[in-house]
């Protein structure tokens, strides 16, 4: 199964300290409540969060979390984001078609990362959510009450990603647990 969060559903926080923030009924925001699973026993890593969308990093992610959630018996939430910003001004079935379109490519990279984690004995929950990357990984940490937050290191030059930060760097900046970024090879120098 997989859970989509859209913007305006009860599960999407908005950006900023999700601790701090009162929803819009003015209920205090509280992070899912997890019953530990009898085979989750309690090692390091309890929760983990994997951010991805089959790129040559988040297959490295994937690898990674799913080593770490066999070591320590983790729950293993895998996690595609939607991020479609309209250039210019389009009209509402533009936006649905788009729409689709992503959440169908989303779907493909979750099944591949469910049949990698089936083919290691691993179960994995999958979410798609919606709006910025970085956003909304961490708010997804934050939501699963993750141990860690797991992510591939982006395919940008090493002047662009100084320039406006990686995705990877802006979740590690606001996610409430740790964060591995996984390394594909070299970085760029």
């Amino acid at each position: 199964m997989v859970t989509i969060v859209r913007p305006g559903s009860a599960e999407h926080l908005p950006w900023a300290d999700p601790n701090d923030l009162l929803w819009a009924d003015s209920e205090p925001y509280a992070p899912l409540d997890h019953d530990q699973p009898e085979d989750h026993t309690g090692g390091v890593f309890q929760r983990i969060v994997v951010g991805y969308d089959d790129s040559p990093g988040a297959r490295e992610a994937l690898r990674l979390a799913l080593e770490l959630a066999a070591e320590h018996r983790s729950a293993l939430t895998v996690v595609a984001v939607e991020e479609h910003r309209p250039l210019y001004r389009p009209v509402i079935g533009e936006i649905e078609e788009e729409r689709s379109v992503e959440e169908e490519t989303s779907r493909r990279w979750l099944a591949a990362a469910a049949a990698t984690a089936a083919e290691r004995g691993i179960a994995i929950e999958a979410e798609i959510r919606a709006g910025h990357s970085a956003r909304e990984l961490a708010i997804a940490a934050t939501h699963h009450v993750a141990d860690l937050l797991v992510l591939g290191r982006s395919g940008h030059s090493a002047i662009w990603g100084r320039f406006i930060g990686t995705t990877a760097e802006k979740a590690a900046r606001h996610a409430d647990c740790s964060v591995l970024i996984a390394q594909t090879g070299h970085a760029p120098k």
